[in-house]
């Protein structure tokens, strides 16, 4: 799902991608952990093995919860952050919709193109060649030759995680932050709102806003150009 953002600033950049653990070509975890703690101590992980420094991270949904707690918390290791249509709080309906999502996902597919043709779905703007190429790299072949998801399904239980003081953390995570950083929302999310961007520009002083148009929560996939050129400019501004 990076490669396009990859793709038009690898000649400024060393860039990396990382699956996180369910995801992409990461190994299940064998004890079905994916709560914010384990993701962060694999990110954290991640950057130490590789022997990183001054990073800039760019996360987007759960992505971005972790890059801005990596951030807040080590504030020496990070030089700017891009975090997309996410935030220390959500809307309760927005994060509804994705739990819908994840109970109606279909387990399999008979071939590419009903896969294709359920994933596309009522988007907003033409984006099929984005939704495309992150689909061929989201899907195995069974023995039977069907099509089913590479993530553990076990990862979908995130989006009822959280619980008494959650939102307090991150509040205080999201504050914390020292570096330059980026917020990308989706102009008709319904995941992160208007009324929260403006406490979160209010909370941190660092953190500036640029709205996508003809987006919802899935920026990427729904106006990847806008996406891309914003984050360039940020990126490259630093």
């Amino acid at each position: 799902m990076w490669d396009a953002l990859a793709e038009a600033v690898r000649s400024q950049f060393h860039v990396l991608a990382l699956d996180m653990r369910g995801h992409g070509d990461s190994e299940w975890a064998a004890d079905g952990i994916y709560e914010g703690q384990a993701l962060l101590s694999d990110l954290a992980a991640y950057i130490a093995q590789l022997q990183l420094d001054r990073v800039t991270i760019v996360g987007e949904s759960l992505g971005g919860i972790v890059a801005f707690a990596y951030a807040a918390m080590n504030p020496a290791l990070v030089r700017g952050l891009a975090v997309v249509d996410i935030g220390p709080e959500v809307n309760p309906e927005g994060l509804q919709d994705i739990r819908q999502s994840g109970e109606d996902r279909p387990t399999d597919f008979a071939d590419f193109e009903q896969a294709l043709r359920w994933s596309r779905g009522d988007q907003p703007v033409p984006g099929d060649e984005a939704i495309a190429h992150r689909l061929r790299h989201n899907l195995n072949e069974t023995s039977d030759g069907r099509l089913t998801w590479k993530f553990d399904p076990q990862v979908d239980t995130i989006a009822s995680s959280g619980g008494p003081g959650s939102d307090a953390l991150m509040w205080r995570l999201w504050s914390a932050l020292k570096c330059p950083t980026l917020v990308l929302r989706g102009k008709h999310s319904r995941l992160l709102t208007e009324d929260s961007v403006d406490k979160m520009l209010a909370a941190c002083p660092t953190a500036t806003l640029r709205t996508i148009p003809n987006a919802g929560h899935a920026v990427m996939v729904d106006n990847q150009t806008a996406f891309i050129k914003e984050t360039s400019a940020f990126l490259g501004g630093l």
